[in-house]
């Protein structure tokens, strides 16, 4: 299988597919530039990921504010350093904002680039760091319904609001374009 395929069964990011790629926590070999993944090792890593999380059920928690970062983009903010070791290890933050207190996000984010030479992905992590100590993380909206059922609630009544106002507009725009007025 594929990383894509593999991240969301083992509930990874792809990033992570990639990095037990490279370091053999996986068998997968690399065909035409991609990594082709064995099921049955896949499987394996995933029970052995399902121990671990038991042992792990006793460490803190990271938690962080979800802020927008631009654009339309959101993130998480917290400590610089808890963040990162989330990140790295794949692991889910807890917002501290009131309506998503219940939710669990999990950074970084995959963004596809239209270019040249075809379609590239890059997995984008950090967004910034403050001098504060603070740090915004991009969260993996592809996880969302599934861990922050709340807050991925939020981002659809939010995008079924614009495209409300679009459709009005477009409506406007068009009553105006109809040959009456012409």
């Amino acid at each position: 299988m594929d990383t894509a395929a593999a991240a969301l069964q083992a509930d990874v990011t792809v990033a992570t597919i990639r990095y037990w790629c490279r370091y053999g926590a996986v068998a997968a070999i690399k065909r035409a530039g991609r990594w082709v993944i064995s099921a049955s090792s896949l499987a394996h890593r995933i029970t052995l990921g399902a121990m671990r999380a038991r042992k792990a059920a006793t460490m803190t928690t990271t938690t962080g504010t979800l802020v927008q970062i631009r654009g339309g983009e959101y993130g998480i903010r917290g400590d610089a350093d808890a963040l990162a070791a989330a990140y790295a290890d794949g692991a889910p933050v807890t917002p501290t904002n009131a309506p998503y207190a219940q939710d669990r996000i999990y950074l970084g984010d995959t963004q596809a680039t239209y270019g040249d030479f075809g379609i590239t992905t890059e997995q984008r992590g950090l967004a910034y760091t403050r001098e504060d100590g603070q740090a915004v993380y991009h969260i993996d909206l592809s996880r969302l319904a599934k861990h922050a059922p709340a807050f991925a609630a939020a981002l659809q009544q939010l995008e079924d609001e614009a495209d409300a106002a679009d459709a009005a507009m477009r409506a406007r725009d068009d009553e105006y374009l109809n040959p009456r007025y012409m």
